[in-house]
């Protein structure tokens, strides 16, 4: 699935939308809506900002560029996130 997810973002800035789904396993990109949102489980919980954290962690280590390159534009204190993608 990671794959499908990095192919996407050659043209950056970009703004990707995200489903966060926490209290789970292990945090992972899982699967895509049929709007275009992806899936994200998530091993943190929603509090604190622990969950959001954690999926900046995540797609830092996934893409490999520097989590200040991530910004949680909308939905920070929600399931559905909008997250801004910005170039180098």
């Amino acid at each position: 699935m990671n794959d499908s997810f990095l192919s996407e973002l050659s043209d950056l800035p970009r703004y990707v939308r995200f489903k966060a789904v926490p209290k789970q396993p292990k945090t992972e990109i899982f699967s895509r809506m049929d709007d275009g949102t992806w899936k994200i489980r998530v091993s943190a919980v929603p509090e604190k900002g622990k969950a959001n954290a954690e999926i900046i962690s995540h797609l830092s280590e996934v893409t490999g560029f520097r989590k200040d390159r991530f910004e949680i534009v909308s939905g920070a204190g929600d399931s559905f996130k909008l997250i801004k993608i910005r170039p180098e």
